[in-house]
């Protein structure tokens, strides 16, 4: 695939290469579901959050979004928690698992911050074993962050039965990108 199709047009969506044997989709936030039969993603225009695994590479088009699970209460999807769960930001900043098959929320929301406090949490990357996920806190519009561009780093788990842990490491700063977690 060499230039923008279907919905991609225009847009510069990223294109990723998930999958045995590799696939490449061409939308944003794609997370490849463990056992490889579905993925998450979104593009312009595309009505849907689940799709299956392409047969081929190329772009989420209308046809992708016939079969797509919509999960309508998810603002932006986290990762995977799972073969049949993802984990969803909320309209409300807050974070929750859902079921990916029928969008039904499950368990009680997880809320970073305290609604009182000012600050926007960030999720940006699951466990592999969907137990935590880690969050980035800043002040709204502003992800530069603290004072010399520190971040405010926590591992939070995805039930929100555990408190939220800082992670203070020098190395991280609000400009940092997690590639993976094992």
């Amino acid at each position: 695939m060499d230039k923008d199709e279907g919905p991609a047009i225009g847009h510069d969506l990223p294109l990723s290469v998930t999958g045995k044997p590799p696939r490449a989709v061409q939308a944003n936030m794609v997370h490849l579901a463990p056992d490889g039969r579905r993925l998450t993603a979104t593009a312009p225009k595309i009505y849907g959050h689940v799709f299956r695994t392409r047969d081929s590479s190329g772009p989420l088009t209308a046809a992708s979004d016939r079969s797509a699970t919509l999960l309508s209460r998810c603002v932006g999807i986290v990762g995977r928690v799972g073969d049949e769960r993802v984990l969803c930001r909320t309209q409300s900043g807050n974070f929750r698992t859902v079921d990916a098959r029928s969008g039904r929320a499950e368990g009680n929301a997880v809320a970073v911050v305290r609604e009182d406090d000012g600050r926007v949490a960030e999720a940006m990357l699951v466990s592999a074993d969907g137990e935590k996920f880690i969050a980035s806190v800043h002040s709204p519009n502003d992800r530069s962050g603290q004072p010399l561009g520190l971040g405010d780093f926590r591992v939070v788990s995805t039930s929100g039965e555990e408190a939220a842990a800082t992670v203070s490491a020098e190395s991280l700063t609000n400009d940092t990108v997690f590639l993976e977690w094992r």
